[in-house]
């Protein structure tokens, strides 16, 4: 487990939150993988912590969906099957289209705008980590523009699930310029001011990305099998 403890700065937050915190984004960067154990001990280590927080921490986490806590087995980090992933961006697909329908209604030039240098920051970045910052905000600031909050909080626990995901998909370049071309087609269906149109732009968007996240898990699987010479039917 490396230690993405480093240079963290301290916020005020308590113990349990703040361990909760730098194991959340270390799960969504992938830094803790899908399926890796999370020993209760060396992370109170790390944070110089009592294991106490550490065990609230990861109540927190499995609460989200991002731990597992198996008794006498310990904590690891969720770790879904292909038929979940797929479950889970057909909901975003739904949800969020939803939103974007309701966004248009109300969007702005100026958000529109605002789409659109991100947008252009998605295209120019050749930086995987600046890529999802600016893919969640181009998201999120069109959901937004909806004004329904607890909408948009729903969008947002689905989409930290589905990160661990996608971003072992989205690190292929090509994989990116196809996730950039739905990006573009949902912006023109906000330009037109067109409700059915950019719902339907998203969720074929999700449906694209949901294919490709797939095809990685399942070449990462055979990749692994064929490392350690085990047969994927056994």
């Amino acid at each position: 487990m490396s230690d993405w403890t480093t240079g963290a700065a301290v916020p005020m937050l308590t113990r349990e939150e703040y361990v909760a915190k730098v194991l959340r984004e270390a799960i969504l960067r992938s830094e803790i993988k899908p399926g890796e154990r999370l020993d209760q001990t060396k992370i109170a280590e790390q944070f110089r912590v009592s294991r106490t927080p550490v065990r609230n921490a990861l109540l927190i986490l499995s609460n989200e969906g991002l731990v597992e806590m198996t008794p006498h087995a310990g904590a690891m980090v969720s770790e879904m099957q292909p038929e979940e992933i797929e479950e889970l961006y057909f909901i975003r697909g739904v949800l969020e289209g939803i939103a974007a329908r309701l966004a248009v209604e109300s969007i702005t030039d100026e958000d529109l705008a605002l789409l659109e240098k991100l947008l252009e920051d998605l295209d120019t970045t050749d930086n995987l980590d600046r890529w999802i910052g600016y893919n969640k905000q181009f998201h999120f600031e069109l959901y937004s523009a909806a004004r329904r909050p607890r909408l948009l909080s729903l969008i947002a626990s689905i989409h930290d699930l589905t990160l661990p995901y996608s971003r072992r998909y989205i690190g292929s370049e090509d994989h990116r310029r196809i996730a950039s071309a739905g990006h573009h087609r949902i912006f023109e269906a906000c330009q037109q001011r067109n409700g059915p149109l950019v719902e339907a732009a998203v969720k074929e968007h999700h449906e694209a990305v949901c294919k490709g996240v797939l095809g990685s898990c399942e070449q990462t699987e055979l990749e692994f099998h064929k490392v350690y010479s085990i047969d994927p039917k056994e």
